[in-house]
């Protein structure tokens, strides 16, 4: 629903944030993903789509377009970039797995 949509916030200053989504369908056999990076102006720096043969599950498919961002962020040419992703079983299982080699 639109009126459930937050805004992103925008990075800290001499940041990017990569902002991924996936999408299933299942119809046609296949998946897509995306990502796109934004400054701290909010201004748009760089974007990647890519679609891959098969139906996975939504989280699945989360996790591929994550590996995929991991994989392109380096060509960005920034030290500092913040990955964001909308599904919460990828982000709680990986921030529970941070902060349990923290611990």
């Amino acid at each position: 629903m639109v009126g459930d949509c937050k805004p992103t916030m925008k990075p800290p200053s001499s940041m990017l944030k990569c902002n991924l989504d996936a999408a299933i369908f299942s119809n046609n056999n296949y998946f897509g993903i995306s990502f796109y990076t934004r400054n701290e102006n909010g201004d748009f720096i760089r974007v990647k789509t890519s679609n891959f043969n098969g139906v996975p599950r939504p989280h699945e498919a989360e996790a591929w377009a994550l590996y995929h961002a991991i994989q392109w962020t380096p060509q960005l040419a920034y030290q500092n970039i913040i990955l964001e992703s909308d599904c919460k079983t990828i982000v709680y299982n990986i921030t529970r797995r941070i902060h349990k080699c923290i611990k």
